[in-house]
């Protein structure tokens, strides 16, 4: 300082100064700023407590039954409600333990109903068939009939109880040919007409007739024909 207050005196009393003589002043260093960075922390948030179902008992339900609807053990579904026996009534309040868990302490158990044995009763013989015999020796009817792979004789009383007569050791009339939405010898429903376009104009020739009819037979067994069995069967 002394020194620069000496060229100060020599400036002003008109002398040069030399540079080299000046004090060089030092440069202030500048102060670094900190900035603070605020990391959010999480929050844990809480889980809700799941709700305990409750089953309101319908009319004829048991506890097994409701313990088998929720996965759970029978006694455990009693233990939880505090019952001491299996009876319950409709609308009674059941909180419903959580599956998979069984208690030590259940106060029921479970009961296994051992069934009592059954004697063998013998069997009944099915009862034979009364239908009187069939003549079927000089009608056409009865030998276009028995021409299929069918049983002749059982199906030459259906045709006789469709299209008459009921009296079986007469030859087969066809006079009942057309009873209503049923046509020919074997009454075949007209329900059939869609899927044998010929149905309407072919329904009387018994050749076509009983044709059907075996064809029907083959699919359904005697099912079309239940209806008459008090005659044929």
């Amino acid at each position: 300082m002394a020194l620069l207050a000496s060229a100060i005196a020599t400036r002003s009393a008109g002398q040069s100064v030399n540079p080299s003589q000046l004090e060089p002043t030092p440069t202030p260093t500048p102060t670094p700023t900190v900035t603070t960075t605020s990391v959010p922390v999480p929050v844990a948030t809480p889980t809700p407590p799941i709700p305990t179902p409750v089953h309101t008992v319908a009319v004829g339900e048991s506890l097994s039954l409701i313990a088998e609807a929720y996965s759970i053990h029978t006694c455990e579904l009693a233990n939880k409600n505090s019952i001491q026996s299996d009876v319950i009534y409709a609308g009674q309040q059941l909180v419903v333990p959580s599956p998979g868990t069984v208690s030590t302490d259940c106060v029921l158990e479970e009961r296994t109903v051992t069934p009592l044995p059954v004697e063998p009763q013998p069997e009944e013989a099915p009862a034979a068939l009364t239908a009187p015999p069939v003549a079927t020796a000089g009608d056409p009817l009865a030998d276009i009939i028995c021409a299929l792979p069918w049983p002749c004789e059982q199906m030459v009383r259906v045709a006789h109880c469709e299209s008459g007569p009921t009296d079986f050791s007469l030859p087969i009339s066809g006079s009942m040919a057309q009873n209503g939405s049923v046509y020919g010898l074997f009454q075949i429903h007209s329900i059939h007409a869609a899927k044998w376009p010929d149905f309407w104009t072919m329904w009387g020739d018994p050749v076509w007739n009983a044709a059907h009819a075996y064809e029907i037979w083959t699919q359904q067994g005697m099912t079309p024909w239940k209806a008459s069995r008090y005659c044929w069967g």
